[in-house]
């Protein structure tokens, strides 16, 4: 008893101890100046669209319109062209009446004004999900407990997986301008409990439990989405997407999930899968089986 009480009374000191000495600590984070930064992505069924701005410096306020490169040149190369993209405003590039099939090389180049040019790794049109179906089911449900019915919709959605190491994204979101962060709110139940899924905003996985083989989900997206002061959002449409992704698109879900982890884990400040140099971001290839469904 004698050595179990020391033991707890040394513990409580040290405790002590380090609670009464804290100090505080300033970092500098490293900022070599402003860099050309993107996030883009290819596919077959959306042509080429891409998000561009130039990276901020980490103290002082900074707004879209302070960031944005309105000068900058976006050049998209195939194997045997090069196509000049078209910029939307706000730092949005869209480029859709191209030719892109599956196995497709590409890579991208960004060039702004006293900034160092972007270049991207070339990046291949990953294989698309053989004999995809989509069916939709509308039932009626109730919300309680104040009586409320409504049309509910269920997806059910199946394929083949093709051969090789496949990854999947399933992406439902409101048909809205580039703008738009909405995302909605959904479940989806597999057919195969052995498989890895990851969940933002989107459901991510690998083919791990379904090589080569036939697979099938049903998903049920909420689409009565609510703002933050309680207005209803009206929309006509949304749509539904199921991406056959490249290597990097994966691991930038990957990413994204650990940069918004709540359990207190110590992350890195920053994302940690790239693909370009003389700047920041990814350049990501899909290959997608894409719907525009009407709101019930």
């Amino acid at each position: 008893m004698k050595l179990h009480f020391r033991t707890i009374s040394t513990l409580l000191l040290f405790g002590i101890l380090v609670s009464t000495c804290t100090k505080d600590l300033d970092t500098n984070i490293p900022f070599e100046g402003p860099r050309i930064s993107v996030t883009a992505r290819i596919d077959p069924s959306e042509g080429f669209t891409a998000f561009v701005n130039q990276t901020a410096p980490p103290t002082g306020d900074q707004t879209l319109s302070t960031l944005t490169l309105p000068e900058a040149q976006v050049i998209l190369y195939s194997s045997s062209e090069a196509f000049f993209v078209n910029s939307q405003g706000d730092g949005f590039f869209s480029l859709t009446n191209i030719p892109i099939s599956e196995s497709d090389s590409f890579r991208l180049e960004i060039i702004a004004p006293n900034l160092d040019t972007l270049k991207s790794k070339w990046v291949i049109i990953p294989p698309g999900i053989e004999d995809p179906f989509l069916e939709e089911i509308i039932e009626l449900d109730t919300i309680v407990p104040d009586p409320f019915t409504y049309n509910r919709v269920r997806l059910n959605f199946s394929g083949i997986d093709p051969p090789g190491d496949n990854k999947y994204l399933i992406e439902v979101t409101h048909n809205v301008n580039f703008s738009s962060t909405l995302f909605f709110d959904f479940f989806a139940d597999f057919d195969s409990e052995s498989c890895e899924v990851f969940n933002f905003n989107s459901i991510f996985f690998p083919d791990i439990c379904f090589t080569n083989e036939a697979w099938e989900f049903t998903l049920v997206p909420d689409l009565f989405l609510f703002t933050f002061g309680g207005q209803r959002l009206e929309f006509e449409d949304y749509i539904f997407v199921v991406r056959s992704i490249d290597e990097n698109y994966f691991n930038y879900q990957l990413d994204r999930l650990n940069l918004d982890d709540l359990r207190g884990i110590i992350l890195e400040p920053r994302a940690s899968v790239t693909n370009v140099t003389g700047g920041e971001g990814l350049f990501v290839a899909s290959n997608s089986f894409r719907r525009v469904l009407a709101r019930p």
